[in-house]
């Protein structure tokens, strides 16, 4: 409590009730298991856990059950050619296209590992180039893959990015 009320504009907990301890856990792997195989499907963290600071867990979880249903509607409800199976393999794929790269470069930087050059680079490209930057919130922002950082017009500008 006292590390709370010494943050700045810290909110005052003086008349709040404490209703049960605190809990924390610190070591909290990241996971990925394919996210079907034939007649199983997962969704949410039962097909990738990523590190809770990124915030992405819930948001992961509605993406991923739409994109199950979106894959095996038809087959389950007998409109479609695809069998069942067929439907799931192709929900994993997407998953693993749209989501493996976030939570592989989540969990990469989930390591506490210091920053490489080329992260270095990103980070001050950020700040000084406006091609840097959109390319950089677009990752963050998970809307694109991580893999537009390697595009050649983004590698030439970290090229010449300042140092950190």
């Amino acid at each position: 409590m006292r590390y709370i009320a010494a943050l700045p504009d810290a909110p005052d907990l003086s008349g709040a009730t404490r209703e049960s301890k605190l809990i924390g856990k610190l070591d909290l792997p990241n996971v990925s298991r394919p996210a079907a195989r034939p007649g199983l499907a997962f969704v949410g963290d039962a097909a990738l856990a990523s590190d809770p600071l990124w915030g992405v867990g819930c948001g992961w979880a509605f993406q991923s059950g739409e994109w199950l249903v979106d894959e095996t509607a038809d087959a389950l409800l007998g409109g479609g050619d695809s069998d069942l199976d067929t439907a799931l393999e192709s929900y994993r794929r997407a998953h693993q296209k749209r989501l493996g790269p976030h939570h592989f470069l989540i969990a990469d930087l989930a390591s506490a590992r210091p920053a490489n050059p080329l992260e270095r680079r990103l980070y001050r490209g950020a700040v000084t180039d406006d091609d840097v930057w959109h390319a950089f919130e677009a990752v963050g922002a998970r809307r694109e893959s991580p893999a537009i950082l390697f595009r050649p017009r983004t590698l030439r500008k970290l090229a010449f990015a300042p140092r950190a």
